[in-house]
């Protein structure tokens, strides 16, 4: 689990949107479990779960549900780093070292990938990750879609190999 900062750059109009809050990630077997607590500015949660994403919005009193299906996987791409394996993200993106950089003070290996997959490469031109050095997971990413709008996610208060109780995951 860990806080988290997203901010959504839309580059034709130069608009930025930054919101915030926490994400839990599990994995029980092949299957990941994540949920998106979005705390500022407006109350918003994500979960995706056996075969379905469920997108909450509380103020509106609204739940959008999409079916994953066979695809639940390639969902994981949001938290890209976070639980999978190497071979798994082989599988998925060319993967390169590209150099180090600071994030809030500390260096970080800089990896590119770049998807193999039609169905995310129709969405992401490619995926930074700036890893921890020590623990070798990401503390920020950046997701470039095709048309060149971006979004980076900044992950703080990170807790790995943490007992996550079931209510965390409830909408």
């Amino acid at each position: 689990q860990a806080s988290m900062e997203r901010t959504k750059v839309t580059v034709l109009v130069n608009d930025k949107y930054t919101d915030s809050g926490n994400v839990y990630f599990a994995r029980r077997g092949p299957d990941a479990r994540i949920k998106i607590d979005i705390t500022r500015p407006e109350q918003q949660k994500v979960l995706i779960d056996k075969g379905k994403a469920l997108l909450y919005f509380p103020k509106l009193k609204q739940v959008q549900e999409y079916f994953l299906g066979k695809n639940q996987d390639k969902a994981e791409f949001l938290l890209i780093g976070f639980g999978q394996s190497n071979q798994k993200i082989k599988e998925y993106y060319d993967a390169a070292v590209v150099g180090e950089e600071a994030v809030d003070g500390r260096t970080a290996i800089v990896l590119e990938l770049k998807p193999k997959s039609a169905q995310i490469s129709a969405m992401y031109r490619n995926i930074r990750l700036w890893m921890d050095q020590d623990r070798w997971i990401p503390i920020q990413s950046k997701l470039t879609e095709t048309s060149g709008d971006y979004m980076i996610v900044k992950f703080t208060n990170i807790k790995m190999n943490v007992n996550i109780p079931e209510s965390a995951f409830d909408l």
